[in-house]
């Protein structure tokens, strides 16, 4: 009885570590490496409830995207060489909340 008592109790405190995240994101965008200014900055929701690590494991991914997609633009997919006159670059940093 006293075992099935404590296996509940268990089970509840692992499932109430379990709830909704949002992730907060931020894009800083710097063309001819002088002019800086944000680019994007949203928060988004997690869908599911998680634990926080796994949210933040979301939001890792949520920043190497967003860096990804930029890299890609500012290269046009990797066909543009991304130096000279016209360089753009990018950071990406997303936070839990």
């Amino acid at each position: 009885m006293k075992k099935t008592a404590f296996l509940i109790l268990v089970i509840l405190a692992s499932a109430s570590c379990k709830k909704k995240y949002a992730c907060h994101c931020s894009t800083t965008v710097s063309y001819n490496s002088f002019t800086q200014y944000i680019f994007i900055s949203k928060t988004t929701s997690i869908s599911e409830k998680m634990t926080k690590k796994q949210a933040q494991s979301v939001c890792d991914d949520e920043t190497a995207n967003l860096n990804a997609t930029y890299a890609n633009i500012s290269s046009n997919n990797g066909t543009r060489n991304n130096t000279g006159g016209n360089q753009m670059t990018s950071s990406a940093s997303c936070n839990l909340e």
